[in-house]
């Protein structure tokens, strides 16, 4: 299987009280999932973070899963990726050859 070395960025915020929620990246693939990363969300107010996901993928169709421990909304805006990277929405993207 050959792969292709990618990138995707995307702004991640979360709304949150008391307790900082956990957060979990996943990378998903006809129902396979990768961890990518899992963080403690400790910033408030309104900024966002930025997340960098580096991929060595088969060419394909790939989506961003969020899982959250505890409490916590988080939403995901302004994707984007290496030149070979066209996001469809802002959490499925295709990864060229």
């Amino acid at each position: 299987m050959n792969t292709v070395a990618a990138k995707i960025e995307f702004d991640l915020f979360c709304d949150w009280f008391e307790e900082p929620p956990v957060y979990r990246v996943y990378i998903v693939q006809d129902q396979i999932k990768e961890l990518f990363t899992e963080r403690t969300y400790t910033w408030s107010g309104v900024d966002y973070v930025r997340e960098l996901v580096p991929l060595n993928v088969a060419p394909g169709t790939y989506s961003v899963c969020l899982e959250t421990i505890g409490k916590g909304t988080f939403k995901i805006r302004n994707p984007s990726g290496s030149e070979n990277v066209n996001f469809s929405t802002s959490t499925t993207f295709e990864v060229r050859a």
